[in-house]
């Protein structure tokens, strides 16, 4: 059937057209109807069969049955195509034009099956059967994955995708960051217990705003460690002074913070764990929440890879008793209980970006090994000529300025000052001139002018030149 672009009716004329050729020209998608629906058959070799009824006036008058093959459209898309639709999508009918537009299938609203059906576009993929319904050119169903199309394009939000899938810029989601291009959990290890080799955990980052903050959660707990030793590191409060800590342990600033560079830009992470296990609103268990529960989908998205049921520490302490404990609950909030500072529990981080003038940055140290130690210049006495010595000054014992009298083993007599005197001028005398060349020069003479009369040119007489009577020529002309 050629491209599948235009409108369905278009596409039976033009495979009418193509095995009956002597209807070209009659038969047009301006000219024909359809009676009825079409039907299965197996007959003639083909799958459809269907009656068409020509339009007074348009070249073709009565019915005609045709015999011909749909696409089943399974058959066309063995892999279900991916389609992007605007957050606005609501039906089934707002994925057409989608569909159309990318792939090239032009399937009517008529041709499709619960057309009205409501749908819920999400920053995950959904999957949905479009069946079609009575149409003269497909049959059977296409699978569709559709998803929102960007929100916003955010090129500085660090590392991961930049584009912003659901929400908005205050609250909302981009998606899965691999561990390479932001931590890997060898690297949180160090920050905890790098003494310990740790076994590896096979974990994602997720991607939000939070409040206009970029914020990075994991998709399950990391590593294992008491809270004690994760408060030594730094690594519960994120408020940057000691916060409350129990009797017995020796305060340590909340302070933690982690870089990552990327296009030779380096973003800081403070890091912290959950206040507490609330739910309300821009809370990083809320950011989870938004993303659904692993089986019914959230506002954002329906993440089904997180592990949900994991564990981790909070912040809330419970000092009353003895011993102390600390609290400890999953992602959906649930499964509170409270442990002892020695118990070991899934570290949860949360990495906040923050804004390096916010921050007091630590001195960091520098190692390297030594390849050319300085070195002190020694101060040797240069050796001084024998015959170069100091000038030896007199100081004047008199009142009367004096010349000050020099001696050098160079000048045998001694230097006398330079005696001023009294002024002599001379009267001025005329300059003489003197020429090696010319005598005296003398000034020119000028005389009246010479004028001589006019005279008259004297008058001649030409005479004409005598004709020659050729006759008496003899055959010569004199002068020739």
């Amino acid at each position: 059937m050629g491209l599948y672009s235009a409108p369905e009716l278009e596409l039976l004329c033009q495979q009418v057209v193509r095995d009956n050729p002597e209807l070209a020209g009659r038969i047009s998608a301006d000219s024909i109807g359809v009676r009825g629906i079409p039907a299965e058959t197996t007959k003639n070799g083909r799958n459809t069969v269907i009656t068409l009824v020509g339009k007074p006036g348009k070249g073709f008058s009565g019915e005609c049955t045709v015999y011909y093959d749909r696409l089943t459209l399974s058959d066309l898309f063995k892999i279900a195509p991916r389609v992007y639709v605007p957050q606005t999508a609501k039906t089934v009918r707002d994925l057409l034009p989608a569909l159309r537009d990318l792939y090239g299938v032009w399937l009517s609203d008529s041709s499709v099956q619960s057309v009205d059906a409501p749908i819920k576009s999400l920053a995950t993929p959904t999957r949905i059967n479009l069946t079609a319904y009575n149409s003269v050119c497909y049959r059977g169903y296409i699978p569709v994955d559709y998803l929102n199309e960007a929100v916003g394009y955010y090129p500085d939000s660090g590392p991961g995708n930049k584009y912003l899938l659901a929400g908005d810029s205050t609250n909302g989601y981009f998606g899965h960051v691999s561990q390479q291009e932001l931590f890997t959990f060898a690297e949180l290890n160090n920050l905890i217990r790098p003494d310990v080799s740790p076994t590896k955990m096979t974990f994602e980052w997720l991607k939000f705003f939070k409040d206009g903050k970029i914020v990075y959660l994991p998709t399950t707990g990391t590593l294992t460690a008491t809270w004690t030793a994760l408060y030594q590191a730094g690594a519960i409060f994120g408020t940057g002074d000691a916060g409350p800590y129990p009797d017995g342990i020796e305060p340590v600033d909340q302070a933690l913070i982690v870089t990552k560079t990327e296009n030779n830009k380096t973003h800081y992470y403070r890091v912290s764990v959950p206040v507490s296990p609330d739910l309300s609103k821009a809370t990083p268990l809320w950011l989870i929440s938004q993303l659904g529960d692993g089986s019914t989908g959230g506002d954002w998205a329906n993440d089904t890879t997180l592990t949900r049921t994991t564990v981790f520490f909070t912040q809330q302490l419970l000092t009353g008793g003895n011993p102390v404990k600390v609290q400890r609950c999953n992602m959906h909030g649930g499964s509170v209980e409270w442990v002892t500072l020695t118990d070991t529990t899934y570290w949860w981080p949360v990495l906040e970006e923050i804004n390096k003038d916010d921050i007091v940055l630590p001195l960091a140290d520098v190692e390297g090994d030594v390849v050319w130690r300085v070195r002190v210049i020694p101060n040797v006495p240069s050796p001084q000529p024998d015959s170069i010595r100091p000038l030896a000054v007199e100081v004047a014992t008199t009142d009367a300025p004096r010349p000050l009298a020099t001696t050098a083993e160079q000048v045998e007599e001694p230097i006398s000052p330079i005696v001023v005197g009294e002024p002599n001028v001379d009267t001025a005398l005329p300059l003489s001139t003197v020429s090696n060349s010319v005598g005296t020069v003398r000034p020119m003479v000028v005389l009246e002018p010479r004028v001589d009369a006019p005279r008259p040119l004297p008058p001649t007489q030409a005479e004409p030149p005598l004709k020659t009577d050729l006759a008496t020529a003899n055959g010569e002309l004199n002068g020739f």
